[in-house]
């Protein structure tokens, strides 16, 4: 038999050496693997979380790596819109993700016994475990920039005016800026030298980190469907299915 196997799981099976994870599979959730994630919200902040589903490369989808393989982490799943709890017959939920804010427990009544990704708690969590409970974090939700020039002097004018002289973490809860461009802006800003590059490095620590709850509730969905078995497995890339 060759010792060279493609999917890592298989190879620990081969080997035995997944005994503390038979004993984690007799406690599993027996999640529906045809089932379906289903997004609950208003529209707008549904389309927003499915966008970020569809495309989320955070892994290597054969060894689970924190590494993008090029692949959508999705695929074969399919994306359910919801603005009311209203299912699919033939696409029963495995995990919800409530989109927008203002839903509650109280929304999930009868549903309970299903995992329900709540985006700001779960990003709370990963900055208390990352930065520690006296982390000062900023929230940009609703945020107008105009994005005509620097993303990060623009933030910087926007602590400023709020009287914020320290960051350790930024929370992107606005369509309107990209994570990814504001760390590059400000890595950027601050080799500048100039006063703006001072208040800027004065503002923001070097192991500043910005989450994007998207990203986050995609990564805790996927490592979540992975740790009961509960992928579809099909090949294909994931789509999306909106209820009105």
């Amino acid at each position: 038999m060759s010792c060279r196997f493609s999917v890592l799981f298989v190879g620990l099976l081969l080997t035995a050496a997944v005994s503390c994870r038979t004993q984690v599979q007799e406690e599993k959730l027996c999640l529906p693997a045809q089932g379906a994630i289903y997004v609950l919200g208003q529209a707008s902040d549904c389309a927003y979380y499915k966008h970020a589903l569809l495309a989320y490369d955070g892994h290597d989808n054969a060894s689970i790596a924190h590494t993008p393989d090029g692949l959508p982490d999705f695929c074969g799943e399919t994306v359910v819109l919801m603005s009311e709890l209203n299912f699919i017959d033939t696409l029963p939920p495995k995990v919800f993700i409530l989109a927008s804010a203002e839903l509650s427990d109280a929304d999930m009544s009868g549903v309970t016994s299903l995992p329900v990704l709540r985006p700001l708690k779960l990003v709370e969590e990963t900055i208390e475990a990352e930065c520690g409970s006296s982390a000062r974090v900023v929230v940009l939700s609703g945020l107008s920039m105009s994005l005509e020039g620097e993303l990060a002097l623009e933030f910087l004018a926007a602590c400023a005016q709020k009287g914020i002289d320290r960051v350790d973490a930024i929370v992107i809860d606005t369509p309107a800026v990209d994570a990814d461009e504001l760390s590059e802006s400000i890595a950027e800003c601050m080799l500048i030298e100039g006063e703006k590059a001072d208040q800027l490095r004065a503002l923001v620590p070097s192991g500043l980190k910005i989450y994007d709850p998207r990203r986050v509730t995609a990564c805790r969905c996927y490592e979540l469907l992975w740790q009961e078995n509960a992928f579809t497995h099909r090949i294909s890339l994931p789509v999306s299915v909106s209820i009105d």
